[in-house]
């Protein structure tokens, strides 16, 4: 079993929880994990406005698509930074879940939270769609497959 008392006599915090994640047995980082996930998935459904969507406060306002912008640039960097994969059509998956998130939050009462997986699943989808017949693709072929898709979305 984890001795909590004695490793929150350490200063660090991040330390703590390595150490105590490391110490954990597979059934327990199970259970944790299962609980976070858990917590996190219902955290929209909960009925408090600790997740709405800011509708008033400039910095807010500014920071969300400064961290999408932030995503994307991270996810082209393993792309073609890691990979080495010319994908031209990259920011069209950013597209399609952006305008389903757009005409869902428009069209129905779903606040952002609830929105937010419904556009991922068919950015996804669309990524799936793309992906598998160009799977074989590389260098030059594959980018032009991928700016031909970006063009069309």
């Amino acid at each position: 079993m984890i001795n909590l008392k004695e490793s929150f006599k350490e200063s660090n915090y991040r330390d703590v929880g390595a150490h105590l994640w490391e110490h954990a047995s597979a059934t327990e980082r199970k259970i944790i994990a299962t609980v976070i996930v858990g917590i996190a998935a219902l955290l929209p459904f909960m009925g408090f406005g600790l997740l709405d969507t800011p509708v008033s406060d400039y910095g807010a306002v500014l920071v969300y698509p400064v961290g999408m912008f932030v995503l994307m640039a991270l996810g082209l960097n393993i792309v073609v930074g890691k990979s080495g994969l010319l994908d031209l059509g990259y920011v069209a998956f950013f597209a399609i879940g952006a305008y389903t998130m757009a005409i869902l939050g428009t069209r129905t009462s779903l606040n952002t939270w609830e929105i937010m997986p419904i556009g991922i699943g068919l950015a996804m989808l669309a990524g799936l769609i793309l992906g598998l017949p160009a799977l074989r693709l590389r260098g030059d072929y594959l980018a032009i497959v991928t700016l031909g898709f970006g063009e069309i979305v």
